[in-house]
């Protein structure tokens, strides 16, 4: 045990806001939105019901950050979703090919052409992904460390947070408290912004989700920095994509909001209006 003068805190504080001043675009912005602020240290959540597009979502970033401005990113899988699928995901999101083409090989000449133009640049992009089913938070721990040392990864993204091993082994709430907490240290320690989604129940009456929607575990979103609420429209009046609204329903260092957003079910792909 330790403790610190207030003369040792303030000189901490201030070396930390003159880091912030000397480097104001620090900070991760997604679809050039102020409202989808990722900072160093955060734990965001994402949580939308099963089938909604969390994990495209969490691809689009990957995409934004890695491809586009050539941010370090990284990707955890927790569940059985392997790295062939997520590449598949990225070329499909880049190249405008079907999903369904590319999983099954049902590839075309002009399919083909595409995936050539846009394969070097994305295999060059600095992008990596784990893809260990059921993965343990020590271990999770372990390759984030890693990922940060050799890679230097400046943000992390962790695709459904209800198969991490420990999750998957206890249905209790202290359980779910104790990995939150250790992955909002893990953030703290590695200083980057942690991303994880996680599924909430369906609304019978397909009422948007709001922060009621985590119910007996209302813990939850009190230990993330933000909580962003993915729900998207099934309409079949639209032929190629469905509304779709990222909600900011919690931000400790700013105002909430949303963001209408149109999505592609072939691509996976989220962009806004």
């Amino acid at each position: 045990m330790t403790y610190l003068s207030i003369f040792n805190v303030l000189d901490k504080t201030i070396s930390h806001l003159e880091k912030c001043i000397q480097n104001p675009e620090s900070d991760l912005q997604l679809f050039d939105s102020s409202l989808l602020t990722f900072s160093k240290g955060e734990l965001i959540i994402l949580a939308g019901c099963h089938s909604i597009g969390k994990t495209s979502f969490l691809i689009n970033c990957l995409r934004e950050f890695g491809l586009k401005r050539k941010i370090p990113s990284a990707l955890v899988c927790c569940n059985t979703t392997d790295s062939v699928e997520i590449g598949n995901r990225i070329l499909s999101q880049e190249t405008g090919v079907l999903y369904p083409k590319l999983r099954n090989g049902l590839l075309v000449a002009n399919d083909i052409e595409l995936l050539e133009q846009r394969i070097p640049e994305i295999a060059d992009s600095p992008i990596y992904i784990s893809d260990t089913p059921n993965i343990s938070l020590n271990d999770l721990e372990s390759v984030a460390i890693k990922m940060l040392e050799e890679k230097n990864i400046e943000i992390l993204l962790i695709d459904q947070f209800e198969y991490l091993a420990e999750i998957c082994n206890s249905d209790s709430v202290d359980t779910t408290v104790a990995v939150l907490s250790k992955l909002k240290n893990l953030a703290l320690k590695l200083n980057i912004p942690i991303v994880l989604s996680m599924q909430i129940e369906n609304n019978k009456k397909g009422l948007e989700p709001d922060l009621h929607s985590f119910r007996q575990n209302m813990i939850i979103p009190h230990i993330a920095d933000k909580v962003l609420l993915l729900h998207r429209t099934f309409n079949s009046q639209k032929k190629y994509f469905s509304s779709a609204k990222i909600s900011l329903a919690k931000n400790e260092s700013g105002k909430t909001g949303e963001i209408a957003l149109k999505f592609y079910p072939s691509a996976g792909l989220f962009e806004t209006y």
